[in-house]
């Protein structure tokens, strides 16, 4: 429903304007013609003030790699679906659909700013740039399909309140009540935390409104901000504990540590210098008011990392290496010999092959040294020394089909790639088609 709102907008707004070449035709009162024209490129000066292209380059990435690895709301959805592949293949349609909010949120912004100049930014008055969509939509959407929209808006938001809500419920009543906390608490007090807890985060939200004004007065700008301030930590455990063996659990928690220390100082201080503007020049001014939340990202990435290496290398070297992220012991109880234990382990050898019947035949008495319904039921042949060389491959036989099966084989790794390379070319190729349209329309509008 917001999908065909949004094309339906853009559309009666291109119309409104008079096209592509009527939208850049003139700027609205409030602009200059060369401050008009930077709207319709993507590149943006260093030391622009809302979106800088060489802090896109540089300090988007962790929060990017945060949004799209590491958020629990994202990560849930992704961990439902059925196969790995039908995961992969959600991940690229969400990046094909990140794709739209170039046409059907950029857009309908420029429109909304030409169309409502006066409104949005009236001479007298208090910038509300974000009245932006509300007017459009109020002016260019038939009452029907407004009110759809503005349901189908509010249904969003309460998903998504949701989702962060429940994650946020699970985290704490999973690792920190029920793991530190109360470890013996029942299944119906940890409902009932999560529940409190829910209710302490509304609270909490409702609290924190007055600090988004402060920040900025574009909820989007806000947000990405408070994600380049908080995502670094957890972005430089997750890429040190993928890349690096060494990466422990000691330096994790220094760079959790320090990370947010230095994320929520910075915010901390730039609400600060909003409500209590520095003398030009200091310090606080060039920290807290010049530097732009990008490359503040960037440099407490860059800071968590230090961080994190080199308390985990300090830390091996007190405990003689066995600090490592990756248990060698664990990995080695799949090493099953071959291809880097990837075959099964051969079965043991039996000084004399032994063949086992069925125990429903007529005479069991054949088993050497036996007697009728003894351990083991069935009937040995070729046995040696009195039956022992049964009773050791019966012992040996669950061994030999456990490391079978802990193991995979040959035929199971290329029955698996049958199965999967269908998809992973589907795959592959999907990704592919997604980079070429992002370098597309980056070199289109550069």
């Amino acid at each position: 429903v917001m999908l065909v709102g949004a094309v339906t907008m853009t559309a009666v707004g291109f119309g409104r304007v008079g096209g592509m070449s009527g939208l850049r035709s003139e700027p609205p009162p409030s602009l200059t013609s060369e401050e008009w024209s930077r709207f319709f490129h993507i590149y943006k000066p260093p030391d622009d003030p809302s979106f800088p292209t060489l802090g896109m380059l540089l300090g988007q990435h962790v929060a990017g790699v945060w949004y799209w690895c590491l958020d629990q709301a994202i990560v849930q959805r992704v961990l439902s679906t059925r196969t790995v592949h039908h995961a992969k293949a959600s991940c690229l349609l969400a990046g094909f659909l990140k794709i739209t909010p170039m046409f059907l949120m950029a857009y309908p912004g420029i429109i909304a700013r030409k169309l409502f100049d006066a409104e949005l930014y009236p001479a007298n008055g208090i910038a509300t740039p974000n009245q932006a969509f509300p007017l459009l939509l109020q002016h260019t959407l038939p009452p029907g399909l407004l009110g759809l929209n503005l349901a189908a808006a509010v249904a969003a938001c309460m998903s998504s309140l949701d989702s962060v809500f429940t994650a946020a419920a699970s985290l704490f009543c999973l690792d920190l009540y029920r793991g530190w906390l109360r470890p013996a608490a029942s299944p119906h007090e940890v409902v009932r935390v999560g529940q409190a807890f829910c209710a302490l985060l509304a609270v909490l939200t409702l609290l924190w409104l007055p600090i988004i004004d402060v920040l900025s007065d574009q909820i989007f700008l806000y947000k990405e901000a408070v994600m380049a301030y908080l995502a670094p930590p957890i972005v430089s455990v997750y890429l040190l504990g993928v890349l690096w063996r060494r990466a422990n659990a000691t330096g994790a928690a220094a760079s959790f540590a320090v990370g947010y220390t230095l994320g929520f100082g910075r915010m901390a201080g730039e609400v600060w210098c909003k409500l209590h503007p520095p003398r030009p020049g200091s310090a606080a001014d060039a920290l807290f008011v010049r530097l732009h939340f990008l490359y503040a990202g960037l440099l407490l990435c860059l800071a968590c990392l230090a961080t994190h290496a080199a308390v985990s290398w300090a830390a091996q070297g007190a405990d003689g290496g066995e600090g490592r992220a990756v248990d060698e012991t664990l990995l080695a109880k799949c090493s099953c010999g071959g291809e880097g234990g990837r075959r099964a382990a051969p079965a043991p050898k039996d000084p004399a092959p032994t063949e086992w019947l069925p125990a429903s035949l007529p005479d069991e008495t054949h088993h050497a040294g036996g007697k009728a319904g003894d351990e083991p039921r069935g009937v040995e042949l070729g046995g040696v020394g009195g039956g022992g060389g049964g009773r050791a491959a019966a012992a040996a036989a669950p061994q030999a089909a456990q490391g079978a099966g802990d193991c995979e084989t040959e035929g199971d790794l290329r029955i698996r790639g049958r199965h999967g390379s269908r998809s992973s070319r589907v795959n592959d190729g999907l990704a592919v088609a997604l980079v070429a349209v992002i370098v597309g329309l980056v070199a289109g509008f550069m």
